[in-house]
Formats: C-alpha cells, structure tokens, sequence
C-alpha cells in the first residue's frame, strides 16, 4: 500500500503542479485528497463532472477538495490508467483558460505569459 500510495501521490502532485488547479495533495495510505487552488475554491463538483465523463469515479471531500479512495488491492496499471483519465479532465477544464491566455500574434498563436506549463500538452494543437 506505501508503494502505491507514493506512486498515486506523486503523480497527482505533477498533475495539479502542471495544472494549477490543486496544490496540496493530503491524506494516508491511498485514501488522498486533492485541495483545489484559490482560483478553484468551491469548484469539486466541476472536477467530479469532468473525471466522470473521462470515466473515473472520484469523490467530494468538501467543496475544496477532491478524494480518490482507490481499493487496497488495486494495480499499478490501475492507477496510472485513472491517473491518465484524471489528467484529461483537469486539462479540458483549464484548456479554456490557455485558449483566453493566448493571444493572436502575425499568422500564428503565440501563448501569453499565462499559459500551460512548458510540460503541459494541451497547448501543443494550438501553437
């Protein structure tokens, strides 16, 4: 259970590092929760929406705050397999943020200084 709890730890901090709708990542074994940024604060349900249409269940801790409870016994290729969904639905909500934050430059898109990450790839259709 440590192994996978720092495994699903870690990557949920990547996530909401490249992201910025979360920050801190809080809790024991593989029972974690996701506290959403300032700029997301109230917004859970929005998170649970967009991970149930990239089919993944995860829950509400409080508005502030998305849980992942994944079983005891579930497998590595589990995990990063709902950790890829989650990735998807945290960037199709913020891709509306990287389409506002560009701005139109000559022939091409040119991302402003608010855009994605450098790792980020929701950006890459777009540049």
């Amino acid at each position: 259970v440590k192994a996978k709890s720092a495994r699903l730890k870690a990557r949920l901090e990547q996530i909401g590092q490249q992201s910025g709708v979360f920050g801190e990542v809080r809790g024991l074994g593989l029972l974690l929760g996701c506290v959403l940024g300032e700029a997301w604060k109230g917004k859970a349900k929005t998170v649970l929406d967009a991970a149930a249409a990239e089919g993944l269940l995860v829950l509400q801790a409080s508005p502030d705050v998305v849980r992942f409870a994944p079983s005891l016994v579930v497998e590595d290729s589990d995990i990063d397999e709902g950790l890829a969904r989650f990735e998807r639905a945290v960037a199709k909500l913020t891709l509306p943020r990287v389409l506002k934050a560009k701005q139109r430059v000559g022939s091409g898109w040119q991302a402003s200084s608010q855009a994605c990450q450098p790792a980020c790839r929701c950006t890459a259709a777009y540049s």
